[in-house]
C-alpha cells in the first residue's frame, strides 16, 4: 500500500469507511468498504475516495439523473406530447423504412402508416406502397400535430 490506511468512520461526501476490504491486492490501492447514507454498502478504492472522485453508493447520480429528466420531461412535455419532437420530421432510431411513421407489416404484407399523438396511437392504414402511406402520415402530422402548434403558440 503506497499510502496510509484512511481509518474508519472516515467520511467521504455521503461515504463512511467502515473497514479495509478483503478486495485488498498488494501493489494496488486499497479498497475499503464504505456505508453510504442512504444505507448501500459499497467496495471503494481507495485512491477514489481521497481524491474526491467517489462520494456515494451511486445514490447522488440516480438522484441527479431522475431531477435533471424530470425538469426536461416538464420542458417539452405538455398533454402528454413531446412539443420539440412535434416541429421535427424525424425518424426513430430503429425505423427500418427510412420513413418517418411507415413500417412494413409483414402479416399483411403491406405498408403500415401510423402516429402517435397525446399518448394516444392512431393507425392510419395499410398501403401497397411506401409513397402513399408516407402520404398518409405526413397528413394526419399536418392535422394533429400543425393544429396543436398553433393552439400553443397562440395561448
Amino acid at each position: 500500500m503506497n499510502s496510509k490506511p484512511i481509518p474508519t468512520d472516515t467520511q467521504f461526501g455521503r461515504l463512511t469507511v467502515i473497514r479495509i476490504s478483503d478486495r485488498y491486492k498488494k501493489g494496488h490501492s486499497a479498497y475499503y468498504d464504505c456505508r453510504c447514507e442512504c444505507g448501500n454498502v459499497v467496495s471503494v478504492r481507495g485512491d477514489t475516495l481521497r481524491c474526491g472522485d467517489s462520494k456515494s453508493c451511486g445514490c447522488i447520480h440516480d438522484k441527479l439523473l431522475r431531477e435533471k429528466s424530470k425538469k426536461a420531461y416538464d420542458k417539452n412535455f405538455k398533454d402528454g406530447t413531446n412539443i420539440p419532437k412535434l416541429k421535427f420530421d424525424s425518424r426513430q432510431s430503429n425505423n427500418t423504412s427510412g420513413v418517418p411513421g411507415v413500417s412494413w407489416h409483414k402479416k399483411s404484407q403491406k405498408w403500415w402508416a401510423r402516429i402517435q399523438f397525446m399518448k394516444t396511437p392512431y393507425s392510419l392504414g395499410f398501403f401497397d406502397n411506401i409513397e402513399d402511406a408516407s402520404k398518409a402520415y405526413k397528413r394526419a402530422k399536418e392535422e394533429l400535430h400543425r393544429k396543436y402548434l398553433e393552439e400553443k403558440k397562440n395561448t
